[in-house]
């Protein structure tokens, strides 16, 4: 991927909302835009009314950092039109967050360190905010370290007798809701979506698990299935009241049990450095990091 430089935008090159025709076609040049989630913004960049030089995807629904942002998508052919319609494109993307009431610009995906991806949105201004790590692990070996530690928390009698662990299809939701909200942020119209099976990633409602307390939700692990036959756990929250409980192994191992049902052998999750138990578990499951990866983010005195 090339680096195109930041520049302002030319006054040759023009931006417009691309309509639903339109979004087909470029579907057909870029097949990331194939599945886009909703609401979001499809623009296209020309050099004065002629061919299609980049297409960008806003999404409206803003990340949930503490510098809220509109994630972004831009694809652009690699060649010497590439910088002036990567910047008209980004002019028009601090547009729409101005109008959002958002601070930030975020890149689509996070990128691995010191990559070209990495390099390309550098060059446009985007600083490097968060690291994540991916871990990528055998759903055996997941299994060999969890199953021993949940089986010895209920021989102790440390799981209550009115605990349950059930699938998310069985699930109070909006208690789980309330729970995402609270901890982690986001839209709730989206989560519920998800939450439902349904839009974009949709979680798994057999595989994602939820630990009930007396009949209310203490906690719960999210997974989607990924697009290399495995599970990746996307979200994992345990109530204040059940930190340091039977509840964050209950979830996981209910979870990966589920997952070896469904015939999935390997588990993939992510960690910030905030994620201190994550990270002592993927070490204790036998397997290195896949690799650290970097949240890109431009916050500037135009947003």
């Amino acid at each position: 991927m090339a680096s195109p430089r930041v520049q302002d935008p030319r006054p040759d090159v023009e931006v417009a909302r691309a309509d639903a025709p339109m979004g087909q076609m470029l579907a057909r040049r870029w097949p990331a835009l194939a599945e886009l989630p909703d609401p979001h913004e499809l623009w296209i960049a020309r050099e004065s009314g002629g061919a299609v030089r980049g297409a960008m995807v806003v999404d409206l629904y803003p990340v949930p950092m503490r510098v809220q942002g509109c994630p972004v998508m831009l694809l652009v052919d690699e060649d010497e039109g590439a910088p002036a319609a990567c910047a008209a494109l980004l002019h028009q993307a601090e547009a729409t967050a101005r109008r959002l009431g958002r601070r930030a610009l975020y890149a689509w995906d996070s990128v691995p360190c010191d990559s070209p991806e990495q390099r390309f949105w550098h060059a446009l201004g985007f600083e490097s905010n968060a690291k994540l790590t991916h871990y990528q692990t055998a759903l055996s070996a997941y299994l060999d370290l969890l199953t021993p530690m949940y089986d010895a928390l209920t021989v102790r009698g440390h799981v209550p007798i009115s605990a349950r662990v059930v699938p998310l299809s069985e699930s109070p939701l909006g208690e789980v809701i309330q729970l995402q909200m609270n901890h982690i942020g986001g839209d709730a119209g989206r989560l519920e979506s998800r939450l439902r099976g349904k839009g974009w990633y949709p979680f798994d409602p057999q595989i994602s698990h939820v630990a009930l307390l007396d009949g209310r939700v203490c906690g719960f692990v999210l997974t989607v299935r990924d697009r290399r036959g495995g599970v990746l756990v996307e979200s994992k929250v345990v109530a204040p009241s059940a930190r340091r409980t039977w509840v964050n192994v209950a979830v996981m191992e209910e979870a990966a049990q589920a997952a070896k049902r469904a015939g999935i052998t390997r588990i993939r999750f992510l960690a910030a450095a905030r994620h201190q138990d994550t990270h002592r578990l993927a070490l204790k499951a036998r397997e290195a990091m896949e690799r650290v990866d970097l949240m890109m983010r431009r916050v500037g005195a135009a947003l």
